[in-house]
């Protein structure tokens, strides 16, 4: 993947800097002012201590995400309101900028961005692996809870969203 100087720092989080203090920050990277091409843009994202972030291009929606080992996850719950099958928790719209929407099956099957998917049951444990030894014992139990929620040292966020019965109710 290539990337030109300017779409870099066009980054949300370098829209707002300077050009001097955008130069001091390249130079510091031994990288010369003008146009650049940057052939691995996550590298460059690391060094600068950049998040990623998604843009779903449904609606615009921005959500960041988090590199944990060799995963890339969404760090923040999906917003996407589908035609069907979704609902804020407790048919509360306030609820969503926190926690999301809930999805029955069908819909949570085929909701996700483009390029993204829904994690297998092999690919959250590995998630689960890196904060802990698995949940084999109270301890990694508590190891993994505490750094994948909000706040956690994984920069997950994973926010429980709540449930919602067959019959409607939360």
């Amino acid at each position: 993947m290539q990337c030109e100087y300017n779409k870099i720092a066009n980054e949300p989080l370098m829209q707002d800097m300077k050009p001097a203090a955008w130069n001091t920050v390249l130079q510091n990277l031994g990288i010369a002012k003008g146009s650049i091409k940057i052939d691995d843009v996550n590298a460059l994202r690391k060094k600068l201590d950049l998040p990623l972030i998604l843009t779903d291009s449904r609606d615009g929606k921005q959500y960041k995400t988090v590199e944990i080992g060799n995963q890339v996850w969404m760090a923040e719950n999906l917003a996407y309101k589908a035609s069907s099958g979704c609902w804020a928790y407790d048919n509360d719209q306030s609820n969503v900028t926190k926690y999301g929407y809930l999805y029955n099956w069908q819909t949570a099957k085929t909701v996700c961005p483009t390029g993204w998917h829904l994690p297998t049951k092999s690919e959250f444990e590995t998630l689960l692996n890196n904060y802990g030894n698995g949940n084999d014992n109270e301890e990694d139990w508590k190891a993994n809870y505490t750094a994948l929620i909000p706040g956690g040292e994984s920069g997950f966020s994973a926010s429980f969203g709540g449930w919602r019965y067959g019959n409607g109710k939360f």
